[in-house]
């Protein structure tokens, strides 16, 4: 008997123990809010969920502070510091923006993303996103990629290298991204809809398959530089990594960068080359002379009956019927053929 009570009894110790940790209160004076200065800041949980009061974020490796305020349950605020150095106060973080949540979701102000190897911070002002930074890190190494919109135009900068850009608008309603270097058009991509009889001059024409969605790109290579690449390789790199979506609608395109770099992918493709599985399925590869028409190259057709063809010096040299999945290395080892 006395053994069935002292079991019975630290069955409920157990139970009010766990009851007081989901509903508990802990108390934080390692930060200041600006706005809300105060010695001690309290938080309350409710069923083990923030519930009410100030609670801490740290970003490992960043010595960034993000404090989220909630009230009954829902965030309300995130507070943080500019920049990626926190600023002490009396040994404390001290705390001078504010990002204002709804739904879940921040709507105004900065909202922070941590990857490996970087920081994304977008600002958002009343739900559209503004602009966005991405900080890049690596051994003895930092630079900082700017996106922002600004009219008709997304541009594309970064500190490391300051005479070129990326700039993406529309051009004959057709979606176009340019490189440039020191103001003159180095890379050109257009999102094009494609026809056979009627393609741009003295481009090459990509075609791929993502998602179930058919893209076409018509690119140059218009002015050629003295200087080599690498001395603009991030801007290169990120020039052919972008696979934007098909809309009219340039804050569309932003957000969907602003996604794109919330996610590692997008470092990755800047910190080496082919570390992104390509999920796409290529379609077309082809060359145009100076009136659109094809000088060399190699193009799958769908149908029912699907087929490949490749071209070269202007004629048709081959054709054969070949499913999407199975052209795949075929274009593959045309490729790697190409002298």
């Amino acid at each position: 008997m006395r053994i069935t009570f002292t079991l019975i009894l630290s069955l409920m110790t157990s139970f009010l123990y766990a009851q007081n940790q989901e509903n508990r209160t802990e108390t934080d004076s390692s930060f200041v809010i600006a706005s809300k200065p105060a010695a001690v800041y309290s938080r309350t949980y409710k069923d083990g969920k923030p519930f009410s009061g100030f609670f801490k974020t740290v970003l490992s490796g960043l010595n960034l502070y993000l404090v989220d305020e909630y009230e009954n349950g829902q965030a309300r605020y995130q507070y943080s510091k500019s920049g990626l150095e926190e600023g002490a106060e009396g040994g404390k973080n001290f705390l001078e923006t504010r990002s204002v949540y709804k739904d879940g979701k921040i709507i105004d102000g900065p909202e922070y993303f941590k990857l490996e190897g970087g920081l994304t911070v977008k600002d958002w002002k009343q739900g559209e996103l503004e602009h966005f930074t991405v900080d890049l890190f690596a051994l003895n190494y930092y630079n900082r990629i700017i996106l922002e919109k600004k009219a008709d135009t997304i541009l594309i900068r970064n500190l490391e290298d300051t005479v070129s850009n990326i700039k993406i608008y529309y051009k004959d309603q057709c979606l176009t991204t340019e490189m440039s270097v020191s103001g003159k058009p180095l890379f050109y991509n257009q999102q094009i809809t494609f026809n056979m009889d009627k393609l741009p001059a003295n481009s090459r024409i990509i075609g791929m398959k993502k998602d179930g969605v058919t893209y076409y790109n018509a690119s140059k290579n218009i002015e050629l530089t003295v200087e080599p690449l690498h001395v603009h390789k991030i801007n290169t790199k990120l020039f052919f990594s972008l696979f934007l979506p098909k809309t009219t609608d340039l804050n569309l395109v932003f957000q969907h960068l602003g996604d794109s770099f919330s996610k590692e992918e997008a470092l990755l493709a800047i910190y080496k080359s082919g570390a992104v599985k390509e999920t796409a399925e290529v379609l077309t590869y082809l060359q145009t002379d100076t009136q659109g028409k094809v000088i060399s190259g190699i193009n799958w057709t769908a149908g029912s009956s699907p087929y490949y063809e490749i071209y070269n010096k202007g004629k048709l040299s081959k054709k054969e019927p070949k499913t999407l999945a199975a052209f795949q290395p075929v274009f593959t080892k045309y490729m790697q053929d190409q002298p």
